[in-house]
């Protein structure tokens, strides 16, 4: 708990994440072969999707924009998928910290790779463990077509989130390397 108390200044955000602002590829869908290869990754098994809607979600309980995972409460002992919004993940990875401190949710987050952020030192001070995505990026989906898209136009990581009491928790976080070709 106590990387909870030093690290808060990374843990506030000075003004609310208004949900209107997504753009087009915040909607992308995460393609169902990634998702079970992240499982097979961390394993974890993903009983909840954090940021989807009926048309990608990649588990059975999953939250909505409109039910704002920002403010819903996930729930204990939960194993969670996240794809967020990438427009601005910061609120949503904050999210994932408290929810995995608080509630003992393990957490799994899909993100673009962009080491000069705040959000990515929060992933840095937090996560148990990184996934860098190499030799290639996810080719994501039109959530409402399943067809794949053009213009992903940057590299993609997966942080994972273990609560303090988890045998796989780590106080130091542990990079790795991982194919695409091992994901798609």
């Amino acid at each position: 708990m106590d990387k909870l108390i030093e690290y808060q200044h990374l843990l506030t955000v000075n003004k609310p994440f208004i949900i209107d602002n997504l753009k087009e590829k915040d909607y992308w869908a995460t393609p169902k072969e990634v998702v079970e290869n992240i499982q097979r990754l961390t394993g974890l098994n993903f009983n909840l999707d954090a940021c989807a809607n009926k048309q990608n979600t990649k588990c059975e309980e999953f939250i909505t924009e409109e039910q704002n995972t920002l403010i819903t409460d996930w729930g204990k002992y939960k194993q969670v998928f996240m794809n967020p919004p990438y427009c601005n993940p910061l609120p949503f990875i904050i999210k994932a910290v408290n929810e995995c401190y608080r509630n003992h949710n393990q957490v799994a987050i899909l993100l673009n790779i962009d080491t000069s952020t705040r959000w990515f030192k929060v992933c840095e001070v937090f996560a148990s463990q990184i996934y860098f995505i190499t030799s290639g990026r996810i080719s994501f989906l039109d959530y409402r077509t399943k067809e794949k898209v053009k213009g992903n136009n940057k590299p993609q990581m997966i942080a994972v989130f273990y609560p303090p009491c988890s045998k796989k928790y780590n106080n130091k976080v542990q990079t790795y390397f991982i194919d695409i070709n091992n994901l798609q």
